[in-house]
């Protein structure tokens, strides 16, 4: 989110500094390798990046922002600040009243594949649930679509109709002109990347030739839907034909004949 924030606001003419307390923009829920790669992008597109940072204090005069204070009492002087709130659901508030899984990357309510709590007739949907089947700490779903998928869960089981939750772990993001597609896990023994920045890009992430996570920036619904299908069935791929593979139209013409 903060950085399709940044690029929408330098989109407009702003001069943006991007604070992160982290030392990589996206590698907590992709790769490093891509990470560094999109963070060159934004810098390409004049977003300058402040690393290893946080904000530790708003400054305000005569009623108006005029700027932040990160560490060593440094001043970035600004018209506009935005404060990125993050992902992570507020469930403490349930804190001793409902079991919650609390050890855990993005902490939630614990439930069963029916989201039932700990507590007879208490659910719950959305981003406050630890869905049981997410066994990876780097899983992220879209906001609207998990919310929008459990609800319809769980109206199901309440009126006594057959439902199976299918939550393919899934996030997706647009910087500028380009925009890029997630299907599964950022996980595995192996990870590779085809195509550039400038065109198409695709990676893979694969456990004993088994596809668990896929990514593309660019390309078309079918190659798009090629990828998603790979990601969902953990599609197993031939490891001696992936490392003659070269091109993205290389990769997507032997995951076909896989």
């Amino acid at each position: 989110m903060n950085i399709q924030c940044a690029a929408t606001m330098a989109g407009m003419g702003f001069t943006v500094k991007l604070i992160i307390e982290s030392t990589s923009i996206i590698e907590s829920c992709l790769s490093s390798e891509l990470s560094k790669i999109y963070e060159n992008f934004l810098k390409h597109k004049g977003i300058i990046i402040l690393k290893g940072q946080a904000c530790t204090n708003i400054l305000t005069k005569d009623g108006k922002v005029v700027g932040c204070q990160i560490a060593h009492d440094e001043i970035i002087h600004g018209e506009i600040v935005v404060v990125n709130v993050g992902t992570q659901p507020n469930v403490y508030l349930w804190q001793g009243k409902i079991l919650l899984q609390e050890n855990v990357l993005r902490p939630g309510i614990s439930v069963d594949s029916c989201l039932r709590t700990n507590i007879s007739g208490v659910y719950a949907v959305g981003g406050v649930a630890c869905l049981p089947f997410f066994m990876c700490e780097q899983s992220q779903l879209e906001h609207y679509p998990l919310a929008a998928q459990t609800t319809d869960h769980l109206a199901n089981i309440l009126l006594g109709l057959p439902s199976q939750l299918q939550c393919d772990p899934f996030h997706s993001c647009s910087l500028f002109d380009i925009s890029w597609h997630f299907w599964g896990e950022p996980t595995g023994s192996q990870h590779v990347i085809f195509g550039d920045v400038k065109s198409k890009l695709v990676a893979l992430w694969l456990w004993e030739g088994r596809i668990l996570g896929a990514f593309i920036q660019g390309g078309n619904e079918t190659e798009k839907q090629l990828l998603h299908q790979a990601a969902h069935t953990e599609k197993l791929v031939n490891l001696k034909l992936l490392k003659v593979v070269s091109t993205p139209e290389q990769l997507f013409e032997l995951l076909l004949c896989c």
